[in-house]
């Protein structure tokens, strides 16, 4: 995260974590001092600019997946009334049309 600062050096260290598939937020205009921001936005590291709140909101979210909090991944069941009509058609189509004949010998 790049919340503020006055210099550039930091933007060798993002690089270096984008290498390593890390996000990366920067503080929007509300910086204080915005120099290192802007900095990290123009060497086309920063995957999200965002106010402090929205900052604290994309982390309370990011924590909740999968792979960081440790929790299994839940997975929708598929019912058979989630499809749409069309997709009901092709089915009953599929499973009316007759077999292809078999070719083993």
């Amino acid at each position: 995260m790049v919340l503020s600062g006055t210099a550039s050096d930091g933007t060798l260290s993002l690089e270096a974590i984008k290498a390593d598939d890390g996000i990366i937020f920067a503080l929007d205009n509300t910086a204080k001092h915005d120099s290192m921001p802007r900095s990290a936005i123009a060497a086309c590291c920063v995957d999200l600019v965002l106010s402090p709140a929205d900052i604290a909101g994309e982390l309370a979210r990011i924590s909740k997946h999968p792979s960081v909090s440790g929790q299994p991944l839940e997975l929708s069941t598929f019912r058979e009334d989630d499809r749409g009509e069309d997709d009901r058609a092709e089915a009953t189509t599929r499973s009316s049309s007759p077999a292809a004949p078999s070719t083993s010998a």
